[in-house]
């Protein structure tokens, strides 16, 4: 059986700021932009995340490259365009 964990003050702020820059600043600021945008458009926002995270690991060497990744991205892709459609998704 494990003793209990000994946590240091060092490691009670680390996953504080982990946390808070990791999990909750990001959260406010994607709702906030939300403010600015179009439903559509944050509808393709919300979609992409996920595949966007994936190709940007494969990109900077986290990840490795494979068939199966680009299939994956690529149809994430394509699927959040044919749900919110090409005319839906607006850059300004």
């Amino acid at each position: 059986m494990v003793g209990p964990i000994r946590l240091t003050r060092g490691d009670i702020m680390r996953a504080f700021l982990l946390g808070a820059l990791g999990v909750y600043a990001p959260q406010v600021l994607f709702f906030n932009a939300l403010r600015f945008t179009s439903a559509s458009s944050a509808t393709v926002l919300q979609l992409v995340i996920s595949p966007m995270s994936a190709l940007a690991a494969v990109l900077f060497k986290r990840e490795k490259a494979t068939w199966g990744k680009a299939i994956g991205i690529g149809s994430a892709l394509l699927g959040a365009v044919l749900i919110v459609g090409l005319d839906g998704i607006s850059i300004e």
